[in-house]
């Protein structure tokens, strides 16, 4: 079996797992915090962003799973092959966004954030009855 470069391994990876996402997420977090107020808060764009790739992640592993051998990317077939390793790291990363969450983040945080729960459960919702 032919190895694949170390660059588009790298790029490989980086896509299939979501790290992307969640980079994007803290950089576009951290670039309107400056551009709208005083100084940034650091833990609110890495709670922002960890939460983001757990959502994307188990969104992966449910099409992995729904598609039992038929996987037809890559992105499926890594989900499928290490499915445990990745449900212990969400379970592993969900912990720390709770820790976080109640004892690093500001209070004023709390008002937006029930708000933006309560709307993604909405849609997670809808999205799944349909």
């Amino acid at each position: 079996m032919k190895r694949l470069p170390r660059f588009i391994f790298f790029v490989n990876f980086i896509n299939t797992f979501s790290i992307w996402v969640a980079l994007g997420s803290f950089i576009t977090f951290y670039f309107f915090s400056l551009s709208l107020g005083p100084t940034p808060n650091v833990v609110a764009g890495v709670i922002l962003s960890l939460s983001i790739w757990v959502i994307y992640t188990l969104d992966h592993l449910l099409d992995s799973f729904s598609i039992q051998g038929l996987n037809t990317s890559l992105r499926h077939t890594e989900h499928s092959k290490y499915s445990r390793l990745l449900m212990t790291v969400c379970c592993i990363i969900s912990i720390v966004i709770v820790y976080l969450v109640f004892y690093r983040l500001e209070k004023k945080f709390f008002n937006h954030g029930w708000t933006l729960l309560g709307l993604t459960i909405i849609h997670f919702l809808f999205n799944f009855m349909a």
